[in-house]
């Protein structure tokens, strides 16, 4: 899950909710429309800027009482990327980035390291930690629907299923056509944190996961 997959799970939340408030909106003129007995169909248009804020002061709201009444405010992102070592695996850092997006009430931060063997930068393994923060109920779900099921898929070209690591859930995937192996885990209800490999056994991917803090990340949540 890079930095761009980050994003667009992001974006995509934002959309359902912006399609939400689109719907409402013409709901409204629908029925304003039929108290007045007219027979034009109602226009789609844009929500306006104060239907964007109401939207995301509601949805921040709802997002809080999800969360025991608590507003959950997610990590700097610059504590995410101090979990992300130097070195893992036998690969070296090339490079280390992170973001934090506040949109329409939805507040998730995220950092990622990309790791090259030396002499050879088709074997790398990137490592994303995100933290889905306020994110709660199903749209949580969407995003770490694996972290609350159990399954096992298998064919000739590779598997996908779910495991434990550390005792958090996990979820592993390998693709031999493509020389692609993933391993995410869950931490504290919140985290997600993937490695990928490219060019790279599942067993390196896995080992590389032990080089990340998950308890100190785990910690994070308690704000410590």
């Amino acid at each position: 899950m890079s930095n761009k997959l980050a994003n667009t799970i992001i974006l995509s939340l934002c959309l359902a909710l912006l399609f939400a408030i689109g719907c409402g909106k013409r709901e409204e003129e629908q029925q304003s429309q039929q108290e007045a007995k007219s027979t034009t169909p109602a226009q789609p248009t844009m929500p306006t800027e104060e239907q964007f804020a109401a939207a995301a002061e509601k949805t921040q709201q709802a997002l809080a009482q999800a969360n025991q009444g608590k507003v959950v405010e997610s990590v700097d992102f610059r504590k995410l990327k101090e979990l992300l070592p130097e070195s893992l695996a036998g690969m070296t850092r090339a490079d280390a980035s992170g973001a934090r997006n506040k949109m329409m009430g939805i507040d998730v931060s995220n950092a990622e390291a990309v790791y090259e063997a030396t002499g050879d930068s088709s074997k790398r393994i990137t490592v994303m930690i995100m933290d889905m923060g306020n994110v709660t109920g199903p749209m949580r779900m969407s995003m770490a629907a694996w972290a609350m099921a159990d399954f096992e898929h298998e064919t000739d070209s590779g598997y996908e299923k779910t495991t434990t690591h550390k005792g958090y859930k996990g979820v592993e995937e390998l693709d031999r056509e493509n020389q692609e192996a993933v391993f995410r885990v869950f931490v504290a209800d919140r985290f997600i944190v993937e490695v990928e490999g490219s060019n790279v056994p599942m067993a390196t991917v896995k080992k590389a996961i032990d080089n990340i803090d998950l308890s100190g990340l785990a910690a994070l949540s308690a704000g410590k």
